[in-house]
């Protein structure tokens, strides 16, 4: 049976945890937050979900883990500089739709963007490809990888599960309930973090040409511009450039 003290004790030790996973930064951005609650009237509702180009997703985040437990969804400071590019435009002529390739540098991450695509455009088989290489690696010094024990049964998952998702896409694209969780820096580019990747990969190889996003985080200098956009009659003029960007379409006010 709980007694108040018991109680108290658990919000303490609640308390102590958080203190101790969100870091000295985590803290900061937090208080950050609190503190601008008040001052804030454009902040985007947590569920929401819309499309972009799926070319607007170029660079990834290198260190993610700390923002993830810094539970505010505004965050200032120079998170948003440590970025690695996922897509590099393929020069092209004038007049001609860009296209890209994929990076080839960019850690696990991007090992697993380019070896989603070799496996179902080259289709070389999964225990080929340098992600089961990786993997291979990891199981001399982890027990289980994705709930499985070894390269065999992970091999089996991923034939049923992504040769599955990989169909999917391909006839119907992604689904406004597969959103691909992303943040948004001071300038309004869209950054991936570690979450989804499997199905960015096959955006990328099926070429979807867009895709749902959920923004888990967006940098308190964007936030300004949107507040601008938000309390303005009209689109502000120093801000023009970013008319058409599409997480200022919840803001901005309708054409007259």
């Amino acid at each position: 049976m709980f007694t108040i003290r018991k109680v108290l004790r658990k919000i303490r030790l609640g308390f102590r945890f958080l203190h101790m996973r969100l870091g000295n930064q985590g803290r900061k951005h937090l208080l950050e937050y609190l503190l601008c609650l008040r001052h804030y009237q454009a902040i985007a509702p947590s569920d929401l979900v819309y499309s972009i180009p799926r070319t607007m997703i170029q660079h990834r985040l290198n260190e993610e883990i700390w923002l993830r437990w810094s539970f505010t969804p505004l965050m200032g400071g120079d998170w948003d500089r440590k970025v690695h590019p996922i897509l590099q435009e393929v020069p092209s002529a004038a007049g001609q739709t860009p296209t890209y390739r994929i990076v080839e540098d960019g850690g696990f991450a991007q090992v697993k963007t380019k070896s989603i695509q070799t496996h179902f455009l080259d289709s070389l088989p999964w225990k080929n490809t340098e992600l089961f290489q990786a993997y291979a690696d990891r199981f001399k010094k982890e027990p289980y990888i994705l709930h499985s024990r070894n390269v065999r049964e992970l091999e089996k998952r991923y034939e049923i599960r992504y040769e599955q998702l990989y169909r999917s896409l391909a006839s119907e694209g992604l689904l406004d309930s597969q959103p691909l969780p992303v943040y948004i820096d001071r300038k309004g580019r869209y950054l991936f973090g570690s979450d989804g990747n499997h199905r960015l990969a096959m955006a990328i190889a099926l070429a979807i040409p867009s895709v749902p996003v959920k923004v888990l985080g967006r940098h308190m200098d964007w936030q300004d511009i949107r507040e601008q956009v938000y309390r303005s009659e009209e689109f502000p003029d120093s801000y023009l450039h970013l008319i058409d960007h599409p997480d200022l379409k919840d803001v901005k006010k309708p054409a007259r």
